[in-house]
């Protein structure tokens, strides 16, 4: 039960914040890194690295 209970925590959390992320990259597209775990960021990086 109580596994369940985190669940359904974590996703409210999710949903009370979702709007965050569309308003942050509104500002800036940087502003996905901060969303990212740190090996998603660093891989998000060396990926854009491509296109400069």
């Amino acid at each position: 039960m109580h596994e369940r209970v985190q669940e359904v925590r974590r996703e409210y959390l999710g949903y009370e914040h979702n709007l965050a992320l569309p308003q942050d990259l509104g500002k800036s597209a940087d502003a996905i890194l901060k969303y990212l775990p740190p090996e998603s960021a660093r891989a998000f990086e060396l990926y854009r690295r491509h296109f400069e």
